[in-house]
């Protein structure tokens, strides 16, 4: 019914009207099978917090169009898309031909692919993006549902669905829909793979990586190493099998690490001056420009560590802020700000809980990222950028800011409390 007023009014088109028709068809029985014991009011959380994904997607589409013109990514995207659909019909796959970034190619690649089933419009688009979106942000629930079985499971789902940030954001036609979706799927499957270390979970916490690495490998890089360490450090049964398993994540880890590391230096010649100042340099040159450019410093010590988390993660503040959508992030990071704040004490109380492997993970994610974007100055970059860490600060403030509460897991017919 509310679509036909939506068509009525020539909001929606008949096509995008059935695409959103059809999204809802496929995710709310999604949502609805994936209510558990644990969870009974997940299956109209999680419907309700689709359709304000929606609804954040449209209010995406309508900033870009009224207010920016149509100048963005998700512009170029759509017209790529388009065209590559054509070739995806033709039972050909497009290549990559090296005139753009890789991950810009493949985010078109990908574009393409999306559009194949049906006739593309720009709007069903940003639905289709964010519903890759919408189904990352319900694995990282699962993920976090999975490894804290006794954590406050309604406010990480309230947090993680309905969050401005993770609504607004990765809701268009871009890399931070489809990273949300990648990494979402990396890391349910790390956490199944938290405790036994499963080849099969492993492999397919390879694809998402694999699948995240073609659009940012940085951010798949940082999501090994995060995993790496919680399988070294994380509190699990150390058996013979579990043992190898854990020396060869941490091998894989370490490589990719210097792989990127590697990566970095040959772009900015640091092989040859073993000086990381040219690359820092490019990085705040190419950052420091326009309207939301601020003044800071790169994080290379733990006393830099506290100025970087809060412009990072944080800003920009209402006093920052000059326009409308700016004043409406900095409200959003001011609360944000406030809760960390609040529950840093309880946070310290239970570090004791930071063994938990998942929790781990998500604790040296969210350093790993603050550090790896501490020399980027422009806050309009950093608030797109942050929706991919903010699953990962959630699942420490809530794991640690809250008492856990003793459950029982199915899996395991025992009951749970905090981790001793």
């Amino acid at each position: 019914m509310s679509l036909a007023v939506l068509v009525g009014f020539g909001i929606l088109d008949l096509a995008t009207t059935l695409l959103v028709s059809v999204l809802l068809a496929v995710v709310l029985p999604i949502c609805h099978a994936a209510t558990t014991d644990q969870d009974p009011w997940l299956w109209w959380v999680a419907s309700l917090a689709f359709l304000v994904k929606l609804v954040g997607s449209g209010v995406r589409y309508f900033v870009l169009f009224d207010i920016y013109g149509g100048v963005g990514d998700a512009t170029g995207y759509h017209r790529s898309g388009v065209e590559l659909a054509e070739v995806w019909r033709t039972g050909v796959i497009p290549g990559l031909d090296g005139s753009m970034g890789e991950g810009t190619q493949v985010l078109r690649w990908i574009t393409g692919l999306v559009y194949v089933p049906h006739k593309p419009s720009m709007l069903g688009g940003f639905f289709m993006f964010a519903t890759f979106a919408f189904l990352g942000q319900l694995l990282f629930y699962f993920a976090f549902r999975r490894a804290v079985p006794a954590g406050r499971l309604g406010i990480y789902a309230l947090l993680i669905f309905f969050l401005p940030v993770m609504v607004f954001w990765p809701s268009s036609i871009g890399k931070e829909s489809m990273m949300i979706f990648f990494l979402g799927l990396a890391t349910y499957a790390m956490a199944r793979a938290s405790t036994d270390f499963s080849p099969a979970w492993l492999v397919l916490a390879g694809a998402g990586l694999f699948a995240a690495g073609m659009i940012r490998p940085h951010m798949a890089a940082l999501l090994t190493v995060a995993f790496a360490l919680a399988a070294l450090f994380g509190k699990a049964s150390w058996s013979a099998r579990t043992t190898v398993r854990r020396l060869a994540l941490l091998g894989i880890g370490v490589l990719l690490a210097a792989m990127s590391i590697g990566g970095f230096a040959g772009r900015f010649d640091l092989e040859q001056t073993g000086d990381v100042d040219p690359f820092v340099n490019e990085i705040e040159r190419q950052t420091q420009q326009g309207g939301s450019a601020v003044e800071g410093e790169q994080t290379f010590s733990p006393a830099a560590l506290p100025a970087a988390s809060l412009r990072v993660l944080f800003r920009p503040l209402p006093y920052e802020a000059h326009n409308l959508q700016a004043l409406a992030n900095a409200v959003e990071n001011t609360a944000l700000l406030a809760l960390v704040v609040w529950k840093t004490p309880a946070m310290l109380r239970r570090i004791r809980n930071i063994r938990i492997p998942y929790v781990l993970m998500s604790a040296a994610f969210t350093v790993g990222f603050i550090i790896g974007f501490s020399p980027v100055f422009n806050l309009g970059i950093l608030a797109r950028q942050r929706s991919q860490a903010i699953p990962y600060l959630l699942a420490v403030v809530v794991a640690l800011g809250w008492d856990l509460v003793p459950t029982v897991d199915p899996n395991r017919g025992r009951h749970l409390a905090e981790a001793s």
